[in-house]
């Protein structure tokens, strides 16, 4: 696993939607989580770094 940041994890809750993708965002900062995008060590039980990660709703996390 990458680096991980459990206070960057924690404080995804409740912040506003980095990605808002069109006709797919809730809006909702109650479902915000940190997003990892995708890097060299991600694959198979890996998520990269927690510093490339973004904010983001649920919604639009799950259409990533």
């Amino acid at each position: 696993m990458g680096l991980a940041s459990q206070r960057l994890r924690d404080s995804a809750k409740g912040q506003p939607c980095m990605f808002r993708l069109p006709y797919c965002c809730n809006h909702d900062p109650a479902t915000t989580v940190l997003c990892h995008t995708p890097s060299e060590i991600k694959g198979m039980g890996n998520k990269s770094h927690d510093f490339l990660a973004a904010f983001g709703c649920s919604q639009c996390h799950e259409a990533m």
